[in-house]
């Protein structure tokens, strides 16, 4: 009688374990599923993206900037208080594929003080420039930076020089370059003297 008790009382308290056992696997995988849930549509998106490769966080690196640039205004002209600029605006034409130009820009002191210039170069890797670099340009004094252009395709480029000043009178030199003629030098009239009716008069230059 006892031992039926005893066998009774054993195979209840394992169908209460199983029932138990149950319940926890239950609930537990309702947890599994609900942290899921919460990682795939609570999570910001930028944190819920797949993992960047090694080339994608390359190519996305933004470009480095000048912060003169973004902290300072720079103005086109030929000249300020200090300095002048000749020419105040550079040309490239009539250019061809990986064949390189070059011009000349000049700086002048035109002020009665000893001057320090920061000279930013251009922003791009078509123009390329070199200067001697002083400490200071003494009054009256030029300076010459030489400019180099490499185009890759026929098209038209542009970009820039900026000059910093120690007045805050910045200069901003544009550079133009596209595959037209050079026109300027080209008369804008031609004279002929008088001419007999049915004869070709022909100018030479």
């Amino acid at each position: 009688m006892l031992q039926t008790q005893i066998s009774q009382m054993s195979v209840h308290e394992c169908e209460s374990l199983d029932a138990a056992a149950d319940q926890y696997l239950s609930t537990s995988t309702r947890v599994c599923e609900s942290l899921d849930h919460f990682a795939t549509s609570n999570v910001p998106g930028e944190l819920a993206q797949p993992t960047l490769t090694l080339s994608d966080l390359i190519a996305n690196i933004p470009p480095t900037s000048n912060r003169l640039i973004e902290r300072r205004k720079f103005v086109e002209g030929s000249k300020n208080a200090t300095i002048q600029v000749k020419p105040s605006a550079l040309h490239f034409y009539n250019m061809q594929s990986n064949q390189r130009q070059k011009c000349l820009l000049q700086l002048t002191n035109i002020s009665t003080e000893s001057l320090r210039l920061h000279i930013i170069p251009p922003q791009t890797s078509y123009f390329q420039i070199s200067y001697s670099k002083k400490d200071q340009l003494i009054p009256g004094l030029s300076m010459g930076i030489s400019l180099t252009f490499t185009p890759d395709v026929e098209r038209y480029y542009y970009d820039c020089i900026r000059i910093h000043c120690q007045n805050n009178q910045n200069l901003l030199i544009p550079i133009h370059a596209c595959p037209a003629l050079d026109l300027t030098d080209f008369p804008q009239e031609f004279q002929f003297s008088p001419v007999t009716v049915g004869l070709r008069c022909v100018m030479l230059e």
